[in-house]
């Protein structure tokens, strides 16, 4: 069985039926998010092209306090659980529709929690590069 790259694939495709793909994949998802509230079509086809599918089962870490930062992570399907540095106080829960991670994108490069799935998680994660890439094309991701 030959694997395929969808962002290659999808990169050759025009632009109105690669939107169509990627807004038919990721609509119900970027719709909870307000980090991408826009209706700019070439916005959120440029957005949604950048996501890279990641997927854990229940008690997974997804990342760990302390870690180096180099990705934003979206909820897609799924819970997550955020733990208190003592790695077993819960402090907070992720749904369907967060967005966690973002600190590492905006300054903080160390991970100031522990992230870890409370079911099985389907997760849509934007690499530190392209995010930042993203805000230089789109200040008002910024605001």
């Amino acid at each position: 069985v030959k694997s395929y790259d969808t962002k290659m694939i999808l990169a050759k495709l025009p632009f109105d039926l690669r939107s169509k793909i990627l807004m038919h994949m990721y609509r119900e998802v970027i719709e909870k998010i307000r980090f991408f509230n826009n209706d700019d079509d070439i916005f959120l086809t440029d957005v949604c092209s950048r996501f890279e599918p990641f997927g854990c089962t229940a008690g997974a870490f997804v990342f760990q306090r302390g870690e180096k930062g180099g990705s934003m992570f979206i909820v897609a399907k799924g819970e997550l659980e955020v733990l208190d540095h003592d790695r077993l106080t819960q402090i907070g829960k992720l749904v369907e529709g967060d967005c966690f991670g973002v600190d590492s994108v905006f300054g903080v490069s160390k991970r100031q929690c522990t992230v870890r799935s409370i079911s099985s998680v389907s997760l849509l994660v934007i690499p530190l590069e392209d995010l930042q890439d993203l805000c230089d094309m789109y200040p008002q991701m910024e605001a």
